[in-house]
């Protein structure tokens, strides 16, 4: 009797008619999972495509935007870069012609120590300049100069060349220096 149920357990087993009914779901069943990993891994695989492209030009757009604006330009108005005062203070600028530079380089979307290479920049800066050396020296006023008054060994030098003393003071000087020699 127990080979008989050893039989029959491994007869049931070993049946190649019920072997094949239980791999063809197990197979059909893998199928469908195989088949749903499949799509699966094909979605994930264009999101991440579709990511990537997105990235990509995104990236390609804000490297488009930094060369077409410099640094610089993120920067707050009137900090300057430690080249840019070192640039400055080389070229010799003066302090009221810092505002020009600065907005010189922010129009032309330069740094300021390549601005100051620039010819026209020079040429605005040369006439600043002039105008406030022509300023300076119309508002110094009217000086006038301190009659100094000239020693009796002067006088009688510059009248033995020929030049005589314009104050009529300077005049009396001479006559009586003249006279004290005669007497």
């Amino acid at each position: 009797m127990q080979d008989e149920n050893l039989t029959n357990g491994t007869e049931d087993a070993l049946n190649p008619q019920d072997a094949e009914a239980e791999l063809d779901i197990d197979l059909s069943e893998d199928d469908e999972d195989e088949i749903d990993w499949k799509a699966e891994a094909e979605k994930k695989d264009k999101a991440y495509n579709d990511q990537k492209t997105r990235a990509e030009i995104a990236e390609k757009k804000l490297k488009g935007v930094n060369q077409a604006k410099p640094t610089h330009e993120g920067r707050e108005a009137g900090n300057l870069t430690t080249l840019d005062i070192i640039a400055i203070n080389r070229a010799n600028i003066d302090i009221d012609d810092i505002e020009t530079v600065t907005k010189y380089a922010r129009m032309e979307g330069i740094e300021v120590h390549e601005a100051l290479k620039k010819d026209e920049l020079k040429a605005i800066l040369n006439v600043k300049s002039e105008k406030r050396n022509v300023s300076q020296a119309s508002h110094s006023g009217a000086s006038r100069r301190s009659s100094s008054k000239l020693s009796d060994d002067a006088i009688l030098a510059n009248a033995k060349k020929g030049i005589l003393p314009e104050s009529d003071e300077d005049l009396d000087r001479l006559h009586s220096l003249s006279a004290g020699k005669r007497g």
